[in-house]
This record gives C-alpha cells, sequence and structure tokens, in this order.
C-alpha cells in the first residue's frame, strides 16, 4: 500500500515554536497556493490520487481549493480546525475542534467527512481515548500515528500490538488508524517521505523508498514547495534549517517519486463520497 497525503496548512503553521507571527506576515502570502497552481496539475499529469487534510481555518479563507481538490477526484479530511497539538487541549477542547472543522468542510464540500490527521502525528499512546471522541464525530480512517518515533508524537509498535488489524493498519476505538512509518532503505530506517526528511535529503532517498517498501506514506505541506513564502522572524537558527533549506528543490523531487510507483487510490480506504444529509 502506497499512500500519498497533504496537509493543507498555511506556512505560519510552524509546530514546536514560541514565535508569534505578525498579522503583517501571516496575510502578507498564501502558501495553499502552491497546491492549486502546481501541485494539483502534476498530480493529474502522473494520474495520482491523493488526500488532503484541510486545516478548517485554512478551508474557510480557501473554500474553492476545497471544492477542486474535491472535483479532481482526491479525498479531504480533517487536520483539526487550529493546529493545535493534542497534549494542548482537553478532551472538551479536542471534541469542540474536532466538530468545528468537520462542520467548516462539510459545509464546503456537501460530503460527509470520514478522514483525520492531528498536527504534529501528536495523538500519542496518552491519548488513544480520544479515538472514540473520532468515531462519535463520524471517523472512520484516522492517519494520526508516527510509528516509532516523531518530532511532535511518535508510539512504539509493540504499544500498539493488540490493535493490529492487517499488515498495513490499526483498529483503535472502531476507527482504522493507517500510521506513518520510517521506511527502509538499505540497511537503516529513516522518515524520508514527510516534510523536512523529504526537504533536506537527496532525492534518491525518496525515490528509492517508495520503489522498494510495500507500504509506505507521505505527508507534504504547502510550505514544503514554496521558496516565496516570507521568513518568519525570530525562527532560531535550527528551526529555520528545518523549515526553508531544500523548499526550492521540493516539487522537481515530488514530481519524480509520483512516477517512482504505483500510488494506491485513498477512495480504496476511505470509501467514495458520501453526501451530507
Amino acid at each position: 500500500m502506497k499512500l500519498l497525503t497533504f496537509d493543507i496548512e498555511e506556512f505560519y503553521h510552524l509546530l514546536g515554536s514560541d514565535v508569534l507571527v505578525p498579522e503583517r506576515v501571516r496575510s502578507s502570502h498564501s502558501s495553499v497556493n502552491i497546491v492549486s497552481d502546481r501541485v494539483l496539475d502534476l498530480l493529474d499529469k502522473n494520474g495520482v490520487k491523493a488526500i488532503f487534510f484541510f486545516v478548517g481555518e485554512t478551508a474557510v479563507e480557501n473554500p474553492d481549493l476545497v471544492l477542486e481538490v474535491i472535483s479532481r477526484g482526491h479525498q479531504v479530511g480533517s487536520h483539526s480546525m487550529h493546529h493545535n497539538l493534542h497534549q494542548d487541549q482537553t478532551e472538551c477542547e479536542f471534541r469542540k475542534d474536532l466538530k468545528d472543522s468537520i462542520e467548516v468542510l462539510s459545509g464546503i464540500s456537501k460530503k460527509v467527512v470520514r478522514a483525520y490527521r492531528a498536527p504534529g502525528f501528536s495523538l500519542t499512546y496518552e491519548y488513544l481515548s480520544r479515538f472514540r471522541i473520532l468515531a462519535d464525530e463520524g471517523i472512520q480512517c484516522d492517519f494520526s500515528i508516527f510509528l516509532n518515533g516523531g518530532s511532535h508524537g511518535g508510539i512504539g509498535a509493540e504499544k500498539l500490538r493488540q490493535y493490529r488489524a492487517d499488515a498495513y493498519s490499526y483498529n483503535i476505538g472502531g476507527v482504522r488508524s493507517y500510521p506513518f512509518v520510517h521506511s527502509r532503505i538499505g540497511f537503516i530506517k529513516i522518515p524520508v517521505l514527510g516534510g523536512g526528511y523529504f526537504r533536506l535529503l537527496p532525492g534518491c532517498f525518496s525515490r528509492y523508498a517508495v520503489k522498494n517498501n510495500n507500504y509506505c506514506m507521505t505527508y507534504f505541506h504547502p510550505r514544503d514547495f514554496d521558496p516565496s513564502q516570507p521568513s518568519i522572524p525570530g525562527l532560531s537558527m535550527m528551526r529555520r534549517f528545518r523549515s526553508y533549506v531544500g523548499v526550492g528543490r521540493s516539487l522537481a523531487k515530488f514530481e519524480k517519486i509520483l512516477s517512482a510507483a504505483d500510488w494506491d487510490d485513498p477512495r480504496r480506504i476511505i470509501g467514495e463520497y458520501v453526501e451530507t444529509s
């Protein structure tokens, strides 16, 4: 199984930083335009379908993009309403955030929202009880687990053994969860198919990963492909490195992995769209 997924959020939706982005910077640019301007055309060119997880507040600002993604045959899911980590929310706050994001997306699309990804893969072992909330709100497929490690989350495979559903997924609280995993490249395992890892490492790593791993999943953001995004003032040197290095080369690398594998149609997992009542 090989799945292509995107987290649709703005360039200023950075996690793990205490820097407050000034409104003048937030309003000066939109990275999500790269999706409609370049990414969707590349997907069409290669005959590949993907899942787009929208932050609710980004969907509110870009309703036409939500509709365009659906019209081109892709799937839409929730990436929360305000891009807050799970550890920064109570259960009540999480439920409201999830409900708000689903209402926004279903209101724009007139489709039932059945897929979810937590910001920063922050739905960790301590918060597995929140899968019950996902199920309550109609989520059937989750993509929030970073297996064996991640910068804002991660769950060891041994802790999930009791939830194993099949070779690729877990059944937690009635929700089928498909994890992001480290790709095997030769004798090492590395999460080369996501975000900063993809941008910073040579393109031959990602091409090898999608060709030679039976299960793989990407996670990309519009800012990963947007060299014109504003530089956020006040970021540490390490954070700047992680956020901006490799952006100018990433779209070409992305196009090469599209043709390097037979990507699965996410409708096999999420199903066809269902109209809201």
